[in-house]
């Protein structure tokens, strides 16, 4: 019996190993793709709706716990094209009512979801 429930346990949690090593592997790769922005890019979030953070810039790795809304600043460190053409940035969040460096939330979001608070445009 005990034999029969371990192994029903082991495959109902190899689908989240299985989500956590892909979505890993994901952000590796990304990493040796991406394209370092030299001087930070300053954006601001434009939907009217939560835009989520990504461990890897794919969908299935969303964060469903981490966003940022609709006028939050975040600063962009990188960007990545995926096999869509759809370009993601790694950004990092510093929630200005936290006043605290550790509450830095960082992550893969969608460009298209923000402008540019520079004078030179991001092209989409």
């Amino acid at each position: 019996m005990l034999k029969k429930i371990l192994i029903v346990l082991s495959l109902l949690i190899s689908p989240i190993f299985t989500y956590a090593a892909s979505c890993f592997e994901l952000n590796l790769r990304a990493y040796q793709k991406e394209q370092e922005i030299n001087s930070r890019w300053q954006l601001v979030a434009q939907s009217k709706h939560r835009i989520y953070f990504h461990s890897a810039p794919k969908k299935l790795c969303k964060m469903d716990d981490t966003f940022v809304i609709q006028n939050d600043h975040v600063t962009a460190y990188s960007v990545y094209i995926d096999q869509a053409k759809q370009k993601w940035v790694y950004v990092v969040f510093n929630d200005p009512n936290q006043h605290i460096e550790d509450d830095l939330v960082e992550g893969w979001v969608k460009l298209k979801d923000f402008k540019s608070l520079q004078k030179t445009a991001i092209t989409d």
